[in-house]
């Protein structure tokens, strides 16, 4: 056989060689691709909450420096998809701070991070057909004022969170929530006092300091918990029992 007749012909051995390498190099590509869609949705997310931030400063100026309260009630149907009622009255909408900044935001996508695509969970709160992937602090709720001049050391103090709760407001006894909500991989974005976006594990805001208590004033009450915190360590002990 001459070597010309040889290239025409492939053995078993060049098919399985060739077989190998297009599933090498295709999955090669699925990981590229993989990655750069994952990347892309993080800066989604990020961005999402870099916008909400936006719209909570503009709110704020509209309200003598203050801003929206986490939940409030209103004898009205929900329109916006949310679905949230409260539990002792089906006919009341249970409002958020999300409906007070849907004016500033306009585009309702900014509320949902593709990260975490999954409906609200339903708790009790109503039948969700919409996403809401992000929750204010509830701890905001304990300043009578809700004004930013009473938060100390803002860089340090959680405003929002990623989480598919979809109520709205992250009590402090839902904390575990946010590492089960979505996918369980993804490192939880964080919307700061001081308006800075950062990814950090759920621990990382209790330890060494402790990021949810807005004016570090105590005695804290945690109502939904029915717990009295006296001083840092005693909310940082509280958080951390609901991690486990």
């Amino acid at each position: 056989m001459t070597y010309a007749n040889r290239r025409r012909h492939l053995t078993l051995i060049d098919v399985l060689l060739l077989t190998i390498s297009i599933a090498v190099i295709i999955g090669c590509l699925r990981g590229v691709f993989g990655d750069a869609k994952a990347q892309s949705q993080k800066s989604t997310c990020i961005g999402n909450l870099k916008l909400l931030g936006q719209a909570l400063q503009a709110y704020a100026q509209d309200f003598d420096n203050t801003l929206p309260v986490c939940s409030y009630r209103e004898p009205a149907k929900h329109a916006n998809g949310w679905g949230l009622h409260w539990p002792d009255d089906p006919k009341s909408a249970c409002m958020s701070w999300a409906d007070a900044l849907l004016p500033y935001v306009k585009d309702r996508s900014v509320f949902a991070c593709p990260q975490r695509p999954d409906l609200p969970l339903n708790i009790g709160f109503g039948n969700p057909t919409a996403t809401l992937s992000y929750s204010m602090n509830a701890l905001f709720n304990t300043l009578k004022s809700n004004r930013l001049s009473d938060v100390t050391n803002p860089s340090a103090k959680i405003l929002l969170c990623e989480s598919t709760l979809g109520i709205g407001q992250m009590e402090p006894f839902l904390l575990n929530d946010i590492d089960k909500a979505g996918k369980k991989h993804i490192m939880p974005n964080f919307l700061f006092a001081d308006w800075h976006v950062a990814a950090l594990s759920v621990k990382d805001t209790i330890y060494p300091i402790v990021m949810w208590n807005p004016n570090d004033k105590y005695p804290l009450a945690i109502p939904v918990g029915k717990v009295t915190c006296l001083n840092d360590k005693d909310l940082q002990v509280y958080l951390a029992t609901l991690l486990k």
